[in-house]
């Protein structure tokens, strides 16, 4: 998708998309003509930055958050750390609830 769909779709402005893109945060391709390009991934990965900023963090912690997110080796917390997932998904002791 273009990113003025992204920009639709995620209600974050094309400016912004830009910044993060820049900043290294949201990746995106590009068409032979120049024009940006993202993944359905992409607004997924919006969610997870807009949350984070929400909980006051710097853009520098999402950056370092992001890059555990997307480790293999971190399925849990990966799951823990989709935006909408984590609430209620662990009891009190940790383990996971069905």
């Amino acid at each position: 998708m273009r990113i003025s769909q992204l920009a639709e779709r995620s209600g974050v402005p094309a400016t912004t998309l830009r910044f993060y893109e820049g900043s290294g945060l949201l990746p995106a391709g590009r068409t032979a003509s120049g024009y940006r390009v993202y993944g359905e991934e992409a607004v997924q990965r919006l969610a997870f930055i807009n949350t984070a900023k929400h909980l006051g963090l710097p853009l520098e912690g999402v950056g370092e958050l992001l890059s555990v997110w997307e480790a293999a080796s971190c399925r849990d917390v990966k799951a823990d750390l989709r935006p909408g997932s984590w609430r209620g998904s662990r009891t009190p002791s940790g383990e996971r609830r069905s």
